[in-house]
């Protein structure tokens, strides 16, 4: 709790993006997150990702539970200087 909201995660997010993109050679990144953890959006928000959809899923358990789809676009992330 104590390092939370010092931007931590997004910082390695990005570096998994570049390996992915830099070093990789992916054309795409996808992310899932509960839709109930706003801070685990907001990253990746920051980072450029585009909600795509909820997906609902049935967990080990037998219930139900939604994920949150995003994808982000090797183009995207260049044309951002990102990389």
């Amino acid at each position: 709790i104590r390092y939370w909201g010092q931007g931590y995660m997004t910082e390695a997010v990005r570096a998994v993006i570049r390996f992915g993109f830099a070093q990789m050679g992916l054309d795409l990144i996808s992310a899932t997150c509960y839709p109930d953890n706003p801070a685990s959006r907001r990253v990746l928000e920051k980072c450029g990702f585009r909600y795509i959809k909820t997906v609902p899923y049935e967990t080990r358990y037998g219930t139900v539970e939604n994920s949150v789809e995003s994808i982000l676009y090797r183009s995207d992330f260049l044309e951002k200087g990102k990389v």
